[in-house]
């Protein structure tokens, strides 16, 4: 039973941050600003995986694994940015993906609470904030 609990845990993790990514895709995607929606989850999964990995594995680092899907992600965005027509929509879509991925970072890290107050924060500005403008 012992044997049973971390692999929940991880598996709760992992739904977490997909909950938080799917939270900050609907505030783009409700505006119509963001046509790639399902890319929120995925980066947030996928950052609390690589998270989770690094904090079990014997020789993990998490810092190290922050810092590479910091670069990753970021590298993701500008070529996002760089190839939207619109300067503010690019913006606004790689400002979403890179709280999806900070959110889960955290999550896989087991802070749930700040994972959380990142995407609900980033959900409500992103949902508030107004239209383009160029």
């Amino acid at each position: 039973m012992q044997d049973l609990f971390p692999f929940i845990n991880n598996i709760f993790r992992v739904l977490v941050a997909g909950l938080c990514g799917i939270l900050i895709g609907i505030s783009t995607q409700r505006q119509g600003h963001s046509p790639i929606f399902w890319l929120h989850p995925l980066f947030a999964v996928g950052a609390s995986g690589l998270m989770i990995v690094a904090t079990i594995h014997p020789m993990g680092n998490p810092g190290l694994m922050a810092a590479g899907v910091a670069i990753g992600v970021g590298l993701i965005c500008a070529g996002i940015i760089l190839r939207t027509p619109k300067l503010a929509a690019g913006i606004r879509s790689a400002v979403a993906i890179w709280m999806s991925a900070i959110a889960g970072l955290l999550i896989g890290e087991s802070l749930f609470l700040e994972g959380a107050v990142i995407a609900i924060l980033a959900y409500f500005i992103l949902a508030l904030s107004p239209g383009e403008t160029s």
